[in-house]
């Protein structure tokens, strides 16, 4: 049996010269979840970039945005787990070029499988 784990993981994004980037992060063990409790950005553009949270796919609609990606929470209010091969996208757009940006995953890494 495995003990559930604290889930905190970070993407370093660095947006392109147009001011975007983007970057995704999921469990990659077998019987991992996710269970997320919190996400956060925080960044150093000059230009206030815009943050787009996907689901497993950009053609999907977003989980969550903010305008304001520099430095932002976002605590859910319901449960949101990701099982093994299932993925966040974090998507910023309008951005300095350049600017490095991070993008941080909080909550509870269960192994529901392993009982």
């Amino acid at each position: 049996m495995t003990a559930d784990q604290v889930l905190n993981k970070t993407l370093s994004i660095t947006l392109n010269a147009s001011g975007a980037g983007e970057g995704s992060m999921g469990p990659s063990s077998m019987f991992e979840r996710w269970r997320i409790d919190r996400m956060v950005t925080e960044g150093s553009s000059v230009l206030e970039p815009s943050l787009n949270v996907y689901r497993n796919s950009k053609g999907s609609v977003p989980i969550d945005f903010t305008p304001f990606g520099n430095q932002d929470i976002s605590e859910t209010t319901t449960t949101l787990e990701l099982p093994t091969g299932e993925f966040i996208i974090a998507s910023y757009t309008g951005g300095s070029s350049g600017a490095v940006m991070r993008f941080k995953i909080e909550g509870l890494i269960t192994y529901p499988g392993t009982e």
